[in-house]
């Protein structure tokens, strides 16, 4: 579900409404009775349209009775309607006009909204519970906005911080659901809302940062997604190794490697670590990533056709290097891991005519470099 019509992003004092049409609506609603007036700046927090149990909880102490009878009045005044929707099970309203909706919101002082918003949000969650992943981009919204005005009145403490977490979270997950579908836009524009919310050592940071990366490569924003991965990789080579691999749907997927986990195993088999269910030319138990002293090595596990190792068929166990790329099947496998020396480079080399499932061959191999056939 994507909020277009939600632009409160955008400063709305910014809004090129004409001063006069904006006084008049301002005035229609002043002349609106307190209790009404609280209904509609808590629905104006909420968006176009909103739920008539949320407002009861926003507005404050109001009566069921009272609630039906003011929302009543204010469909007489034509400044909200039914809309005939349900969210969260609750029915809905919707706003006669958008520029009402904006004129109410922008009489809401920053801390109110703040808090509003965050209530909503903890409503929301409450409301829909187990099925909240559903209302994920509508809830990081929320939270954003909160954590958004909130750093607009004073520096921002640990409350604010919380609400920048929690709203990261929800928007990336978002994101990320977005790219997995092919929406590549919307996932951008939610992962990249996700990135700028937390701080350059949160943990999550360096996920979020690699989603928006492949999300940039996929629209064509290549410069930026260079950009974004090389800042992703500089904190993986101070952080935790990973691989790197395109699914038989040709998205990309990326996998850490923990040291604690070690060792991580790799197959069709649907429990492995690493499972490649799709490429039939893969073992069931394939091969195995092992942690040592030394670092990261693969062994192959007696696969069928082999595990490939810079375009070497593996025997044994072999130590890993930062840029190092296997094959197994035909799923070809990034390795990037923490190097000390932060001037090393390596160019990284498919082998000649090689297929990925994203249906490209390698254009940059050397002419050296020998086939590899099963």
């Amino acid at each position: 579900m994507l909020i277009d019509e939600r632009r409160l992003e955008k400063d709305l004092a910014a809004l090129s409404m004409p001063a006069t049409i904006q006084a008049v609506l301002a005035a229609r609603l002043d002349r609106l009775d307190p209790d009404e007036r609280a209904i509609v700046r808590a629905a104006a927090v909420i968006g176009r349209s909103f739920a008539d149990e949320a407002v009861l909880l926003l507005a404050g102490a109001q009566e069921r009775s009272d609630l039906e009878q003011h929302l009543g009045a204010l469909v007489r005044k034509q400044v909200i309607e039914p809309d005939g929707g349900r969210l969260a099970g609750r029915r809905t309203f919707s706003f006669k006009h958008i520029l009402l909706h904006d004129v109410a919101y922008e009489t809401i002082l920053k801390a109110e909204r703040s808090d509003l918003h965050a209530r909503y949000a903890d409503w929301l969650e409450r409301e829909t519970g187990e099925r909240a992943t559903e209302y994920e981009e509508i809830l990081g919204y929320h939270l954003e906005r909160s954590y958004r005005n909130l750093s607009e009145l004073a520096p921002i403490e640990e409350r604010g911080r919380e609400l920048a977490t929690r709203a990261a979270r929800r928007l990336g997950s978002s994101g990320a659901r977005a790219l997995a579908r092919g929406d590549i836009r919307p996932a951008v524009s939610l992962l990249e809302r996700a990135v700028s919310l937390l701080p350059d050592d949160d943990p999550a940071r360096g996920d979020l940062t690699l989603k928006l990366g492949i999300g940039l490569a996929e629209s064509g924003e290549l410069s930026r997604a260079d950009a974004l991965l090389a800042d992703r990789i500089q904190s993986e080579r101070r952080g935790r190794a990973f691989v790197a691999f395109h699914d038989g749907s040709g998205r990309q997927q990326v996998a850490t490697l923990e040291d604690e986990r070690s060792p991580i195993t790799i197959g069709r088999r649907p429990d492995s670590d690493i499972a490649l269910p799709w490429d039939s030319e893969v073992s069931r138990r394939h091969a195995h990533l092992l942690h040592t002293s030394k670092g990261w090595a693969l062994v192959d596990d007696q696969s069928r056709n082999g595990s490939f190792l810079n375009g070497e068929r593996l025997t044994g166990e072999r130590s890993l290097s930062d840029g190092d790329v296997f094959r197994f099947g035909d799923t070809v496998v990034l390795f990037r891991a923490p190097v000390p020396d932060k001037d090393r480079e390596r160019r990284v080399f498919l082998e000649p005519e090689q297929v990925t499932y994203m249906g490209q061959g390698s254009t940059h191999a050397p002419r050296s470099a020998p086939g590899d056939r099963d």
